[in-house]
């Protein structure tokens, strides 16, 4: 795996063993990844770049701040380039414009994970269009359920936020590209509060905020370089599971690890520009084949919106 990045002491505090660094030019930069390293790192910041072991990860590009979301970047050089390979990993120790759902901010601390990755499936992928957000869902969710102290602790809220204790931990995005039936390409966006826990005016959907440090145990490994290392292992292990047909599998952990089965809710709207508005409420009996949410008093499956859970009777 080839890593660039403009701040090595940043990039060791993710990587073992810390890798020797040589000083190189945009030039020097793989042409097929030559752009997008010219959007991440634009001058005068000076480029380093260091090679470790790794056959399936190929590139790792590392920045300590990021002016633009990573995750739009990447769409948006595939978009312009169909040469950007498979296999890129993008992460920033803080940034700006970075999102949830529905362009929603995500305030970026120093100490949480914020990763995008980028794969070029090249291929057809029964139920793409949600198949990519119950990969990214899956592979936190196993990864904070496998951090000592917190064994089978996170679940997941409809539709892509992972909550721990009730309080939301982490949020994930997917997009893809496709060519008639074959998807080319995929990004994924995963935001986690590993070290810190921001600030936020609870609502209706996101009542309380956390962190990993929050619930792990005093002895746990509980920092980013441990996150990082096991994230990217688990969305390689599950990213061949679904290339190998194996959505249904994903979707039953998905469904297995749902804090919304069994739970009263309340379903709204979720227009770009207005006020959410109530549509449906009752309680969420199954999640569908393409994560659509059957509630027990409909067979009217809910598609879209936002989900805000009722008070829990006493």
């Amino acid at each position: 795996m080839k890593i660039y990045t403009d701040d090595p002491a940043f990039a060791e505090s993710l990587l073992e063993p810390p890798p020797a660094w040589r000083v190189v030019s945009l030039p020097d930069v793989d042409p097929s990844l030559r752009f997008l390293a010219s959007q991440l790192f634009p001058p005068p910041a000076a480029l380093r770049s260091a090679v470790q072991p790794g056959r399936f990860w190929k590139y790792l590009l590392i920045v300590k701040h990021a002016p633009l979301s990573q995750f739009d970047l990447l769409i948006e050089c595939a978009r312009a380039d169909s040469r950007l390979p498979g296999g890129i990993l993008c992460i920033a120790d803080t940034g700006e414009k970075l999102h949830g759902f529905r362009n929603r901010p995500w305030r970026s601390l120093s100490g949480n994970l914020h990763l995008s990755a980028f794969l070029t499936p090249g291929r057809e992928i029964p139920h793409f269009q949600v198949g990519f957000i119950v990969l990214a869902a899956v592979s936190v969710l196993q990864t904070l359920n496998s951090l000592p102290g917190l064994k089978e602790q996170a679940s997941i809220k409809w539709v892509n936020d992972i909550l721990l204790g009730g309080a939301k931990v982490s949020g994930v995005l997917a997009h893809t590209l496709t060519q008639g039936k074959t998807v080319t390409a995929a990004a994924l966006g995963i935001g986690i509060n590993v070290e810190s826990t921001p600030a936020l005016t609870p609502d209706p959907f996101v009542f309380q905020a956390a962190s990993l440090r929050d619930f792990a145990a005093p002895t746990s490994p509980c920092n980013r370089k441990w996150v990082f290392a096991r994230l990217i292992r688990m969305l390689e292990k599950n990213y061949r599971r679904l290339l190998a047909g194996e959505y249904q599998p994903l979707l039953e952990v998905y469904r297995q690890h749902s804090a919304v089965i069994g739970r009263e809710a309340a379903i709204y709207s979720d227009p770009p520009d207005a006020a959410p508005q109530e549509v449906r409420r009752g309680k969420i009996r199954a999640i569908g084949e393409n994560l659509e949410l059957f509630l027990e008093n409909s067979d009217v499956p809910v598609t879209r919106g936002r989900l805000a859970f009722l008070p829990r009777e006493a």
